[in-house]
């Protein structure tokens, strides 16, 4: 599913800083994580400013693995890989006594995913890393964090 502009995003005016979800205020933080070393700096980020800030935080994995094309066994050990990357995520939150919703493994193309759970869950704010482990070789923003960056119906914050 390609990535559509959300209909509800309000960047018409330049004086208008309320995002999709309808508040300059950031009450809600998603945190997009593949463990990656970039992931967990971002989630490191996203604690400081959820305890400065008071927000409430939720981490998402997404597989890229389609379990309706996939073999069983291929989708339980995406599952289990899945859960390991967001408990790893889970303690660096943990480590800062901020509490985190970690919402349920997703399957499908990780920036369509990501857009669509900001939309769904009325995000205030997507942080997350520069580049993700599949992009590490690369030289210029990561391709997931690039689409998000342009297509996420509310702000997003790049972590370095």
């Amino acid at each position: 599913m390609p990535l559509q502009e959300s209909a509800s995003r309000k960047r018409d005016k330049p004086e208008d800083l309320s995002g999709a979800c309808g508040s300059a205020v950031m009450r809600r933080i998603l945190v997009p994580t593949d463990g990656s070393a970039y992931s967990l700096k971002a989630a490191k980020y996203a604690a400081k400013l959820a305890q400065e800030l008071g927000s409430k935080v939720s981490i998402l994995h997404i597989s890229s693995y389609h379990p309706r094309v996939r073999a069983r066994e291929l989708v339980e050990e995406e599952e289990r890989a899945g859960a390991d990357i967001l408990s790893g995520t889970r303690e660096v939150f943990d480590k800062a006594s901020v509490p985190v919703e970690v919402m349920k493994l997703e399957f499908g193309h990780p920036a369509d995913i990501i857009c669509s759970v900001a939309e769904r869950g009325r995000f205030d704010l997507v942080v997350m890393g520069e580049k993700g482990n599949h992009e590490i070789g690369r030289f210029m923003l990561g391709s997931v964090t690039d689409r998000v960056a342009h297509h996420a119906p509310c702000p997003g914050l790049i972590v370095r």
